[in-house]
């Protein structure tokens, strides 16, 4: 009889509360749900120009496609991949693909890209598809969570996989026309042209907020910007970031670049960049900042024995425009066209790598190599010129002496590399070979500017505390 009673109660108050809520509803959950995706379908359908989906991969930023559903399950693309990699991405920005779409509902309404376009091709796990590592693709998603709307009525969705963030806006006629003629790959030939020539221009871009130092790296895909805390620690902080369609429309030659996760400084949100008055400029809180350049870098570089950085390699080729004059023609390619030309064409200069190390033998001791290829066999080999050095209280670094690893090596390299050899510590022979006279050089060690276009690593180099304009800078290891 309690068990009846009990159970009686379990049924009336299930009802009542059924009651309750069809009472506030008005709707059972079923209908309120076909509802919520019909509401947006309807308005993804309701653009005639389509839409632009901004898609933040992990591994390479953020990526914007055209969009344009049809509502019977088709949806046409194009995207500006290409301008990311055109080798795996050829024609992207031109060449539209038709795939099928479809809504369902779990937790939130789910938008799935359910037949391969340029979306699956960004998280394809196999690298050959689209440049990222094997079994990670880019790290991205093609089936998002729609969580609503932003303060400006973009629509923000997430992807259930990967939690990829996405922002997708209404595509005008005028912009539309413009990606019909391949804007979305425009845009990011403007953005990389603009910032070549305003921002990269400076050796040490900086901008400035409450008397700190901000070093802002900028692609047309991701944002991250480094300062000193007041403890001397650098601080890092990224997004991925994606560009406007400000330059598809009007006579704005660059896009203004949004982020999908603002930085905070200090509690103030760095928003991107915004084109201003002929000029980028820093979007922070309500202000923006303009550029200045530095002259040196913010940070100092830790190089030597046991620290972060130990080695630079200088392969000229992969440092156009970053290795610069006088250094260039007086010491580097006079030293390589020395090498190559003692050599008769048998030997061939490939590059130099110049590191501190701490030898069981010699101990602290700084290696100067050259590796070189063997025509005949096809492969390369390498041989050293060994400093010895002091560290000055001043943080700069004396090299007093120098001598080759061995006699092949002072054979094969001691004339044709005299260039580069004397640039750190200088040596006079007499007729016999006998060193009659030494002279060794300072220099500090500190970052340089990195002007290579698609160059990331960061570049160090040895100023000539007596030339600094004569500085040798390589990627840093």
């Amino acid at each position: 009889m309690k068990k009846l009673f009990i159970y009686s109660f379990l049924v009336f108050s299930l009802s009542a509360c059924m009651e309750k809520e069809a009472a506030v509803f008005d709707k059972s959950p079923d209908e309120r749900i076909i509802e919520n995706i019909q509401k947006y379908e309807n308005l993804l359908t309701s653009n005639e120009n389509g839409w632009i989906l901004s898609v933040e991969t992990e591994a390479a930023g953020g990526f914007n496609h055209w969009v344009s559903f049809d509502g019977k399950n088709r949806v046409k693309m194009l995207s500006d991949a290409e301008a990311y990699n055109s080798k795996y991405f050829p024609g992207s920005s031109t060449e539209v693909i038709e795939s099928s779409y479809s809504f369902n509902h779990m937790q939130n309404v789910v938008l799935s890209f359910d037949t391969y376009n340029y979306l699956h091709m960004l998280c394809d796990p196999q690298g050959s598809v689209n440049g990222g590592e094997n079994s990670e693709g880019l790290v991205s998603d093609f089936q998002f969570y729609i969580k609503g709307f932003d303060e400006n009525d973009d629509m923000i969705m997430e992807g259930r996989y990967n939690n990829s963030h996405v922002v997708v806006q209404p595509c005008s006629a005028e912009q539309k026309t413009a990606i019909d003629n391949g804007g979305l790959k425009s845009m990011h030939d403007s953005f990389n042209d603009f910032i070549g020539r305003t921002v990269n221009e400076m050796d040490f871009p900086v901008f400035e907020m409450d008397g700190k130092k901000i070093v802002l790296s900028l692609s047309s895909r991701s944002v991250s910007m480094e300062y000193l805390d007041p403890d001397g620690n650098i601080v890092k902080q990224s997004s991925g970031a994606y560009l406007g369609t400000e330059s598809l429309s009007g006579d704005v030659p660059v896009s203004n670049l949004n982020l999908f996760t603002p930085i905070e400084i200090n509690g103030v949100p760095f928003n991107g960049m915004v084109y201003s008055d002929g000029k980028y400029m820093v979007s922070v809180g309500e202000n923006l900042l303009d550029f200045k350049d530095n002259g040196q870098s913010v940070f100092p570089l830790d190089f030597g024995i046991g620290r972060e950085y130990s080695e630079i390699e200088i392969t000229p080729e992969d440092l156009e425009g970053t290795i610069r004059e006088p250094f260039l023609s007086d010491v580097l390619q006079k030293s390589i066209d020395g090498f190559n030309d003692f050599h008769g064409g048998a030997r061939v200069f490939r590059y130099f790598v110049l590191s501190f190390e701490d030898d069981e033998d010699e101990g602290p001791i700084f290696s100067f190599r050259i590796t070189y290829l063997t025509v005949s066999t096809g492969k390369s080999y390498s041989y050293y010129h060994y400093y010895t050095f002091v560290e000055n209280e001043d943080g700069s670094v004396t090299f007093t002496s120098r001598k080759p690893s061995s006699s092949s090596s002072k054979k094969n390299s001691e004339e044709a590399l005299k260039p580069f050899l004397d640039y750190f510590c200088e040596i006079e022979y007499d007729n016999s070979g006998n060193i009659v006279k030494t002279t060794p050089k300072t220099f500090n060690i500190r970052y340089a500017p990195n002007k290579t276009p698609g160059l990331s690593g960061g570049i160090g180099a040895f100023y000539p505390v007596d030339n600094e304009e004569c500085y040798c800078p390589g990627v840093l290891g």
